[in-house]
């Protein structure tokens, strides 16, 4: 192989390298609690708004409509809410499948710009269940805007009245992240054994901060567009060339 050659290769693979960065995180320490209030009182709606947007998003990323609710009714009501969380009550199906039907479960999507490529590797946060909430949490994804979801990894546990840690793994989850425009993310919470009259909060957990952990954030590597990172590898080469004359 001549010397150009090397260099080129040499000046692709260091461009064509990832580089790993914050996608996107969500801040809720600063939303305040909830009050008592009446039912039928529009103020108790109190559970963080509708379209929350991440305090951050990379570069050619967007988050078109924020964190949202699946269903507004049955995880948007209730009272009062926890300070620096955001969520929702009323997660009282008993499967992942009856939980998805009635809309209790909350998601966000992710739009690419064109030329932008990014493989997520991690999904981490905190969640905080009452003592009569749902018992286990699935996250799961959809490309492009199909319908249907597959779940990622193992489900998480909630431990009742507390906050608990996930750590999702994203890698391969995705087979050619060079076709995928955008990515939907959705985590589904259901009980293991029903409760009455109970008002079963769910959350993201957002009192970490200190800890220097977000409530809710996607980590990735940022991989330069293919016909981007071989004209700027043959310019690299070729300046390396010319001087190499000199």
């Amino acid at each position: 192989m001549n010397k150009l050659a090397i260099l080129i290769a040499s000046a692709l693979l260091a461009l064509s390298s990832v580089n790993a960065t914050t996608i996107a995180w969500w801040d809720f320490s600063e939303l305040p609690g909830g009050r008592t209030f009446p039912t039928g009182d529009p103020r108790r709606v109190q559970h963080g708004p509708d379209g929350f947007e991440p305090e951050y998003l990379a570069p050619g990323v967007k988050n078109p409509e924020g964190l949202q609710r699946g269903n507004e009714g049955t995880n948007h009501n209730g009272n009062p809410r926890r300070g620096g969380s955001w969520g929702g009550v009323n997660f009282m199906d008993t499967s992942y499948k009856s939980a998805v039907k009635s809309g209790r479960y909350y998601e966000f999507t992710l739009e690419f710009d064109f030329g932008t490529i990014i493989e997520l590797t991690l999904l981490e946060g905190y969640f905080f269940t009452s003592a009569t909430g749902p018992d286990f949490a699935q996250w799961a994804y959809s490309i492009n805007g199909n319908s249907q979801f597959t779940k990622i990894g193992e489900k998480v546990y909630l431990p009742g009245d507390a906050s608990v840690h996930f750590d999702i793994d994203l890698k391969g989850i995705v087979a050619n992240w060079e076709e995928t425009d955008s990515i939907t993310f959705r985590v589904v919470a259901w009980r293991e054994e029903p409760i009455i009259n109970t008002t079963g909060s769910f959350y993201f957990d957002g009192r970490t901060k200190s800890r220097e952990t977000p409530g809710l954030a996607l980590y990735g590597e940022m991989i330069p567009e293919p016909s981007v990172a071989l004209l700027l590898g043959i310019g690299a080469a070729f300046i390396a060339c010319r001087r190499k004359k000199r």
